[in-house]
């Protein structure tokens, strides 16, 4: 409410306070000249009196109701200035958070490889927080399918080489909640589902434990077809 509706408020109640009052005096009035008994009138001003100060008190009571409420007015227009401070501050961070990952993206899309961030939950279950485009390249899977569903990158993997991976990203993964330092990954895999099978390096390293127990991980996926160090195909 505005401070005007109490201001009309206090006049209106102040007003039917002094009909009330005069309409008291008037009826006390009659009722003595009706009933002759002039020594009640010596009331009126007795009630003239008390309905006065009845009329003061209604009007600093009002006047102190005005005070609060302009005090809480002021108060909740500072608590909206500081909501307003802080969805401004969570949208900036936002856009700034935005500009880093697409940033990160771009810079990591020039490189050779399939650079991710990948997060293990004690249930073994593996999705990619982050990982480049070059993944389409390799795998032939867009980051965005791998993103809703990561068992697409095992999808055309080596059987074998493919339960070997995921048993390694869980043992380490396990280790880790134990309180083991870092661990590194480091493994070939094949890939059979090109026209010509390839060989793709699986290199990752832990950084961080959360409070839920889940594993990070960050690496990336190189091809390494032809090069003297990969893994001859079973």
């Amino acid at each position: 409410m505005q401070p005007r509706f109490f201001q009309r408020l206090m006049g209106k109640l102040t007003a039917f306070q002094l009909r009330a009052t005069l309409l008291l005096v008037t009826g006390t009035l009659v009722l003595g000249v009706v009933l002759n008994t002039d020594h009640r009138l010596t009331l009126v001003p007795g009630l003239i009196v008390i309905f006065v100060l009845c009329l003061l008190i209604q009007r600093w009571q009002l006047k102190d109701l005005l005070q609060t409420l302009k005090a809480q007015q002021a108060l909740m227009g500072e608590q909206n200035e500081r909501l307003n401070s802080a969805e401004l501050a969570i949208g900036r961070a936002c856009l700034e958070a935005e500009a880093a990952h697409q940033q990160l993206l771009e810079m990591s899309n020039v490189l050779p490889l399939v650079v991710f961030q990948m997060r293990v939950d004690p249930d073994g279950h593996c999705f990619y927080p982050f990982i480049n485009q070059k993944v389409e390249e390799i795998f032939g899977i867009s980051a965005e399918s791998l993103k809703d569903d990561p068992e697409l990158c095992w999808s055309d993997v080596h059987e074998d080489d493919r339960a070997c991976a995921q048993n390694a990203i869980r043992d380490a993964s396990r280790k880790i909640r134990a309180g083991c330092k870092a661990q590194l990954i480091e493994l070939s895999i094949r890939l059979m589902g090109k026209k010509q099978p390839c060989q793709v390096l699986f290199r990752a390293v832990s950084s961080t434990l959360l409070p839920d127990a889940a594993v990070i991980w960050n690496g990336y996926y190189q091809d390494i077809t032809g090069h003297s160090d990969a893994r001859d195909e079973q």
